[in-house]
């Protein structure tokens, strides 16, 4: 993928842009440090956009000093990602229609003081196809609770940051009639492997 430096009214950026991993899906990521805080705005679509996204990511604004909601005040370290397309189940079990495509407001990242971490995202449901088309599910009727256990969900954060699959010990979702989806995630201080899964 190619990176080019890029000036934003919040400081400069760069702008990483290409294929995703080769699937015929354009990829622009803009990334922009400020301080200890890295903010990142990711666009996908089937073609290259003519401006590369550049109006919207004009428009980012720096959080303020107080924690983004979601972090406990005993956070040792956070940090998110915003703005992401996802996949998340919407039903219970791993068959049928159960899985319907989302965009994700953020993956929230946290720290805890016992070395253990967490992850908190906010999404809402899309009308977008899902993969593979078997799968395709419907919002519930009424709020509903899935959770599971351990190298059953793989960190947002992780993968959309750099791409690495780093596998939760623990995760539940929360998906509500409206589409509205919010999910927690734990993971322990050494990554779990999940390989022989």
């Amino acid at each position: 993928m190619d990176h080019v430096s890029v000036s934003l009214p919040i400081g400069d950026a760069v702008r990483v842009d290409g294929d995703h991993q080769g699937h015929g899906v354009w990829t622009t990521i803009y990334l922009v440090d400020h301080g200890d805080r890295r903010y990142q705005l990711y666009c996908r679509d089937d073609q290259r956009a003519a401006d590369d996204y550049l109006s919207i990511a004009e428009t980012i604004e720096l959080l303020d000093d107080k924690l983004p909601p979601g972090v406990p005040d005993d956070a040792v370290s956070w940090d998110v990602v915003e703005g992401y397309p996802s996949q998340l189940p919407v039903s219970e079990g791993r068959e049928g229609a159960w899985l319907m495509r989302a965009w994700c407001d953020r993956a929230l990242w946290i720290e805890h003081a016992d070395g253990t971490y967490e992850e908190r995202i906010a999404c809402t449901l899309t009308d977008d196809p899902v993969e593979p088309p078997e799968a395709q599910g419907v919002p519930p009727s009424e709020t509903l609770v899935l959770s599971g256990g351990a190298c059953e969900w793989v960190s947002e954060y992780w993968y959309l940051t750099d791409e690495s699959e780093r596998w939760a010990s623990g995760w539940t979702l929360m998906v509500h009639p409206d589409g509205e989806v919010l999910g927690l995630s734990r993971y322990e201080t050494e990554a779990i492997d999940c390989s022989g899964e």
